[in-house]
């Protein structure tokens, strides 16, 4: 219930209606930091979650989960209408791979819905530590994107503010 989550899942609920997306496929869903609130904001989900302890969590609140990724579902091609997943990209390795994947689940007519950390020349021992592989530039995000099959729709950045003090408190460290 951090303000960072509260205004990260205002902002994706507000955009969700905008694009009238009543069912969302979370990967990478965790405690449902984001699908609780879904839920509870009337939208159907479906979470897909590689960490047992994660399932578990979901699962308690009602919300359909499976424990595994999405390459572990073998699903068919283009059968997905709408795809979620927050803060997950820069922990996958193969971030290329990954988003194949996703292109090839998502329905002709179907959409993505991401969150990221930005800025590579943020990554610090706090990157680190979470298991992220990297942070993503605007321009990085959106190669990778187009280079998968998709056409970008819109890419903005929220707590823009927060990018200097990030740059003291953690990057600078890191880097000494």
């Amino acid at each position: 219930e951090d303000f960072w989550s509260r205004f990260r899942v205002e902002t994706l609920v507000a955009e969700l209606e905008r694009k009238q997306i009543d069912v969302i496929c979370e990967l990478g869903g965790g405690d449902g930091r984001v699908s609780i609130p879904l839920i509870s904001n009337g939208l159907g989900v479906i979470s897909v979650e590689p960490l047992y302890s994660g399932c578990v969590k979901v699962a308690k609140h009602g919300i359909p989960v499976f424990c595994g990724t999405i390459q572990d579902l073998k699903l068919p091609k283009g059968i997905l209408p709408a795809i979620g997943f927050f803060d997950v990209l820069e922990h996958i390795e193969n971030d290329a791979e990954f988003l194949n994947e996703l292109h090839r689940c998502l329905a002709t007519s179907g959409r993505i819905f991401l969150t990221v950390p930005a800025h590579q020349w943020l990554y610090s021992n706090h990157d680190v530590a979470l298991g992220h592989f990297r942070r993503y530039s605007e321009a990085a995000l959106k190669e990778r994107l187009l280079s998968a099959g998709f056409e970008v729709e819109k890419i903005g950045f929220l707590f823009s503010l927060l990018v200097i003090p990030a740059l003291f408190l953690r990057r600078i460290p890191f880097v000494f």
